[in-house]
């Protein structure tokens, strides 16, 4: 290949672009498979630390894994692991390779990392402290929030606000995620830091489709 005969010939594996890219950052960001192999088969570390971690990096994830899982490319993905991949290294913003696929709606790559030991319940280090659950609601992926819900994820977690998934899911206008959420047990009268509840955040964005499943569910409640 090209790749390979560009090391052949000195290229630098590790050199970054304008943009705080590496090779095989990029590579692992775009899915090419064959080509991270090539990378590994070079001596590349799968584990990069900061050579991907720059401002603008592809997905704004972080090291090869965190750019494979926050780009949907499970191949990528296992044979990162499979070369040793850290799947709990914190990424870009504090998040894991979990918060990006679940971010993304990646439900196989999601799969992925927690049959290898990705945690669940992993808390994103920035101002937002986001679980993978908070992710997925927040960027409205409904299946997987139904997927990590099924794998134990904690539906009362709060994050770096107060908030709930069923607040962020509020905040977007996510009515089916809200119904899966309180179908999983979703404190509808949980209030964020501002006292707000998620109907509260509903009616204040003007999210009609999630007030009356929020209303409903609280008037069980009752």
């Amino acid at each position: 290949t090209i790749a390979g005969l560009l090391i052949d010939k000195g290229a630098d594996m590790y050199a970054m672009d304008d943009e705080g890219h590496s090779p095989l950052c990029w590579a692992a960001g775009l899915g090419h498979t064959d080509v991270v192999r090539l990378f590994i088969d070079k001596g590349a570390s799968v584990n990069e630390d900061e050579t991907c971690w720059e401002q603008n990096v592809l997905h704004d994830a972080g090291d090869p894994l965190h750019e494979a899982a926050a780009g949907g490319h499970t191949d990528t993905v296992l044979l990162l692991i499979a070369h040793g991949a850290k799947v709990n290294t914190a990424g870009l913003g504090g998040d894991t390779p979990l918060h990006a696929a679940a971010r993304g709606g990646h439900m196989e790559i999601a799969r992925v990392l927690l049959e290898h030991g990705a945690n669940l319940e992993a808390v994103g280090q920035g101002t937002c402290m986001f679980t993978p659950l908070h992710e997925a609601a927040w960027n409205g992926k409904t299946d997987v929030v139904r997927w990590l819900i099924g794998h134990g994820a904690k539906v009362t977690a709060s994050a770096g606000h107060g908030e709930t998934a069923l607040h962020l899911a509020a905040q977007e206008g996510h009515a089916d995620i809200i119904r899966a959420l309180i179908a999983s047990g979703a404190d509808v009268y949980a209030r964020d830091g501002s006292g707000k509840t998620a109907l509260d955040v509903a009616t204040a964005k003007g999210k009609e489709a999630c007030i009356s499943p929020l209303r409903q569910a609280m008037e069980k409640k009752e």
